[in-house]
């Protein structure tokens, strides 16, 4: 199957075109009211206000690092413990398979939700009651969906930037509201406020769908690829409605659904299943041996 473009790209490429997408109808609309004089203007304080909350935001989060390095070790994880040597040798297949050359653990918490993750230092944690729920072949599938985060520098995002990145878009939208208020000729600051407000909202309110497009469509090519990593459909389709339960995903509302960070229900079946056919099409994934005749 012949994915689209966008799902081709890298993921940090992805994010930053569909960023600028919030960006450019304020310019657009600042060159409309008055030329690119305040095209130039708006950037360089775009720029300086990004780089003062930036720093801002480093600092608060080297705080946060700092205190949590200062704490002793079980403090930080707290009630979690390693999973079976089992779990951990299966793990340490995959990474070799995967070409992640860094050690990863597994471990397994407490808590009910989330059913699994991956974090930045190399780590994949499953709750316990997920963990007790699945069997060998949807361990392993699960345990290639998170390692395709970690191999794909899924984990390793920079929220100092990603808060810089929401924030700017917001000064963006109210200043495009304003410009093109002012190009349609509305000078008045009522006229002016109001467009800007209208803007902020509309830009706000599309950005989440945007977020949950985004993360879905990452998700969706980490389940492709740890299907074709483990050719095992049933077990990942299996895996995920177990996931699903756990979440409660059929008591979503529409809205809810569109911002979700995981494709949902069908598509995601639709597309592991898409992923094991293509992979025995390139010759990926062995097809499967005949069943001897009765």
């Amino acid at each position: 199957m012949s994915r689209p473009l966008i799902d081709r790209l890298g993921d940090p490429v992805r994010r930053h075109l569909m960023t600028s997408l919030f960006y450019a109808p304020s310019l657009g609309a600042l060159a409309l009211a008055g030329g690119w004089v305040p095209v130039a203007a708006a950037t360089g304080m775009f720029t300086a206000l990004a780089a003062y909350a930036y720093l801002r935001i480093k600092i608060e989060i080297d705080d946060v690092q700092k205190l949590q390095d200062s704490q002793p070790r079980h403090i930080a994880t707290e009630h979690r413990r390693s999973a079976p040597l089992k779990v951990q040798r299966m793990c340490k297949r995959l990474c070799r398979d995967l070409g992640i050359e860094k050690p990863v653990r597994v471990y397994l918490y407490p808590a009910a939700y989330p059913a699994a993750f991956a974090t930045a230092d190399n780590e994949i944690g499953f709750s316990r009651k997920f963990y007790a729920m699945l069997n060998r072949g949807e361990l392993e599938w699960v345990i290639a969906h998170e390692l395709s985060h970690i191999a794909k520098g899924d984990t390793k995002v920079n929220y100092a930037m990603l808060q810089v990145s929401n924030y700017m878009e917001r000064v963006a939208a109210a200043i495009g509201g304003g410009a093109a208020m002012q190009a349609m000729g509305h000078t008045g600051f009522d006229a002016l406020g109001a467009g800007a407000l209208t803007a902020l909202f509309a830009v706000t309110s599309a950005r989440r769908y945007v977020d949950g497009y985004s993360s879905r469509s990452m998700e969706r090519r980490r389940d492709y690829e740890a299907t074709q990593k483990t050719a095992k459909p049933f077990d990942a389709i299996s895996a995920i409605a177990k996931v699903e339960m756990l979440q409660e995903s059929h008591k979503m509302t529409l809205s809810e659904r569109w911002r979700h960070v995981h494709p949902i229900g069908m598509a995601r079946v639709n597309n592991i299943i898409t992923a094991y056919y293509d992979g025995l099409r390139r010759g990926i994934i062995a097809w499967p041996a005949p069943e001897p005749a009765a």
